[in-house]
């Protein structure tokens, strides 16, 4: 049997065979030539060979194991003892002191909880603790205001706190108007910013050497080449040029925003694949998980290169072994039933609408999609025995990804199709446009149900993803609170308000446009219109209701028509979601 020992700050391995190698080999290890030995500094790579340990290897592998044990075991930890600045009249939740110890414990921290488990309210009491002069926080437009208003709230120290923003202006002399937009820098100690801003801003955020920042909903700089992610971390933007080949942007170099701890909040940060955590890993541990992209998706993304030579990180694997790792060097995610035990269930049901009534519909969009499938699989010479799903489900992965990379924070499936190949556009535009005239012609349907609850005395959450959907929708609920990607940001929290104050008892939203950041938690009953291919998606908008403050179970229903694509739709989420479970959530991985 072979053995090693620690020697000189490495693990060597003092006992090995030729035919033993293979085993020291496969776990990373590399040839010393002057030692002649096979060796490592690295503990991760002599962790999982740790029954051939012996000496002072033994003992350092035996407390490091005690120390991971401790850090994934704070990294779900319910309640502490310690107790942390707060408001008088307020309080924290037994678990958000916890998770303030796991951040003040550390440097940097991923606050991952699940939605609706109160992370402002933790980051706020990292900074009560701290006494921090100089904060930023970047958040989405939509949720600049709802961050005011919290950090004005939970703020023991009574700092300043403003908003960075822009303002058109115009002015009218001798006839002619002049407009212009100012950008506005608050002098303030606390300054929020929203994505979208920070290349207007990077002076002003480069320009101060913050003690804290904060960044919210931070899986949106899972995008590799984005704007917003280089203006974060740093790096180099290319230059751009539009069809006609005009320059529209000199190639930049953005430097990182200085802090001296940074705190990350997102309660999805896998949105579909494990790939989404990239950014986030580079950032929080250069030095182990986040040393190299292609070792990384190797281990934990399946990642390959395919035929033509491309690297291929959309798979998962190892995804216990994954959350260990988060969980030991920087996450902290508790699960939402455990440490809410006094919040209701949260139950999910499909309700099949009636086939009958839409038959001629769904068999025209099968007809369409059959036949969009047949030309696609012909220009692209694919194998005929694939089964047809597993294009639809390829091409929206694809989309998937060209969202996460895209600068805005208004995301658009248009912009996306736009950057697929000829083939892959007119497929996925036939397919969507089957969707949505379905999605049409069951509204009625829809409309009905939502009546019959309204009816029954509840107020209601309705998602849908299609303007035309939405629009017909608004129609039939005259006054109800409306919030989609073309509500003003600065506006969106005023209609949230109109509908908890009970002013309307219908609020209708865009899944991306309301399904982040907002409290909805009147409503119990959150119905869904039409689905997203996303299914960290769809669970972010459920749970604008089942949080903080929910005092009844939450039903959400997925309002479908049998053979219809979302009836494929919803297998898929499930399938999805059971990813995320596993290389989050999953008591396996501690």
């Amino acid at each position: 049997m072979p053995k090693f020992d620690r020697i000189n700050g490495q693990f060597v391995a003092v006992r090995c065979t030729f035919e033993e190698k293979d085993i020291f080999i496969r776990a990373g290890w590399t040839f010393d030539p002057a030692l002649k030995r096979w060796v490592t500094a690295d503990i991760d790579k002599a962790m999982p060979l740790s029954v051939y340990a012996i000496g002072a290897a033994q003992v350092h592998l035996d407390t490091a194991v005690q120390l991971q044990r401790a850090a994934i075991d704070a990294s779900w930890a319910e309640e502490t003892d310690a107790e942390y600045p707060s408001p008088d009249g307020l309080a924290y939740f037994p678990f958000q002191k916890a998770g303030i110890e796991y951040a003040l414990d550390g440097d940097d921290t991923l606050f991952a909880d699940p939605p609706g488990l109160g992370k402002t309210i933790q980051a706020v009491g990292v900074h009560n603790t701290l006494a921090c002069k100089r904060v930023l926080i970047i958040c989405p437009a939509s949720l600049k205001v709802n961050w005011q208003r919290e950090w004005r709230r939970w703020d023991v120290h009574t700092r300043s706190v403003g908003i960075a923003l822009s303002k058109a202006r115009s002015k009218t002399r001798d006839g002619f108007t002049k407009t212009w937009v100012d950008h506005v820098w608050p002098e303030t100690d606390v300054v929020i910013v929203n994505y979208d801003m920070l290349e207007t801003f990077d002076n002003q955020v480069k320009g101060i050497d913050w003690d804290l920042l904060i960044v919210d909903e931070v899986h949106m700089l899972k995008g590799l080449k984005t704007v917003r992610t280089k203006c974060v971390f740093g790096g180099e933007v290319p230059s751009r040029k539009n069809a006609e080949g005009v320059k529209t942007r000199d190639k930049k170099y953005f430097t990182p925003v200085k802090a001296t701890r940074r705190l990350f909040l997102t309660g999805t940060p896998i949105m579909s694949r494990p790939v989404d955590l990239w950014t986030i890993v580079k950032a929080l541990d250069p030095e182990g998980l986040g040393k190299s992209y292609e070792k990384f998706t190797k281990r934990y993304c399946a990642g390959f290169r395919d035929e033509r030579g491309r690297w291929d990180a959309s798979g998962k694997s190892n995804l216990i072994e994954l959350q260990r790792l988060l969980r030991t060097y920087f996450m902290v995610r508790r699960d939402k039933r455990s440490v809410l035990k006094e919040l209701p269930d949260k139950l999910r049901e499909i309700i099949l609408l009636p086939y009958d009534q839409l038959n001629i519909t769904i068999k025209k969009e099968k007809s369409r999609v059959d036949k969009a499938l047949a030309q696609f699989e012909a220009v692209v010479g694919v194998d005929q025995s694939k089964k047809d799903f597993l294009f639809i489900d390829d091409l929206c992965a694809k989309i998937d990804k060209l969202i996460g990379e895209q600068d805005t924070e208004e995301k658009s499936w248009e912009d996306a199709i736009n950057q697929l190949t000829e083939p892959e556009s007119i497929l996925f535009t036939e397919i969507s446009s089957a969707r949505e005239e379905v999605a049409l012609a069951k509204v009625p349907l829809v409309v009905a149900h939502v009546k019959s609850l309204i009816d029954a005395g509840e107020p209601v959450i309705v998602f849908g993803y299609h303007k035309s959907v939405i629009t017909a929708l608004k129609k039939e609920f005259p006054g109800c609170s409306v919030v989609t990607g073309q509500t003003p940001p600065n506006k969106r929290q005023a209609q949230i308000d109109r509908f908890q104050d009970g002013e309307t008892d219908v609020i209708i939203g865009n899944i991306l446009a309301m399904g982040v950041g907002f409290t909805l938690t009147r409503a119990r009953m959150v119905v869904f219109a039409e689905l997203d291919w996303v299914p960290s998606l769809i669970e972010q908008a459920e749970d604008r209701a089942w949080r903080i403050g929910q005092v009844n179970a939450v039903l959400v229903q997925h309002l479908v028509v049998d053979g219809s694509i979302e009836a494929r739709q919803a297998i898929v989420i499930v399938e999805r979601m059971g990813t995320i479970y596993r290389a989050l959530d999953s008591r396996e991985g501690g």
